[in-house]
């Protein structure tokens, strides 16, 4: 038998959006992410309720949504803020990065690079997940400059990177 406990229900909500998104169903998987968000806030578990709204937006930017996406991480963004929470602060910041980067926004894209980075000085758990995805990024903006020998250097890189870590 599983054992319950208060954080549960969100949990079971989010994995469930989360694996009706990857299995294409965006509509439905939002329903269940807006469960997640509303059970987190009804149990008082703020960094829950803002990573259904961030986990939203993924699900949003995959459906071709990018103003409604980008909305959810401003809104994650703050709530993660306010709630102490830093590794979802910092996934706020970086996913409208791949957008800037899709629209060859390149200033755009750096800058919200770098304000990741200003984040991700503190320590907090799964750093090591924002380096791999800055890396990731760097090497899209070296693709977007045209610069492909800088871009197989970080894909290098990252690919070391993640298997030392045994990422996918």
């Amino acid at each position: 038998d599983a054992a319950s406990t208060i954080y549960t229900p969100v949990h079971g909500y989010l994995a469930h959006g989360y694996a009706l998104a990857t299995c294409g169903r965006g509509g439905e998987a939002l329903t269940v992410l807006e469960r997640a968000t509303a059970e987190g806030r009804r149990r008082g578990l703020t960094r829950y309720e803002w990573n259904g709204v961030n986990l939203g937006a993924w699900v949003l930017r995959n459906i071709g949504e990018i103003a409604r996406a980008r909305e959810c991480n401003h809104a994650a963004r703050e709530g993660a803020r306010e709630s102490g929470y830093r590794e979802l602060e910092v996934y706020a910041v970086l996913d409208p990065c791949d957008d800037a980067i899709e629209a060859g926004d390149a200033a755009a894209a750096s800058a919200g690079i770098e304000s990741a980075r200003a984040l991700m000085e503190d320590t907090y758990a799964y750093r090591w997940r924002h380096e791999l995805r800055v890396d990731l990024l760097e090497g899209r903006m070296a693709l977007l400059r045209g610069d492909a020998e800088t871009a197989v250097r970080i894909a290098d890189r990252l690919i070391a990177a993640a298997t030392d870590r045994y990422a996918p």
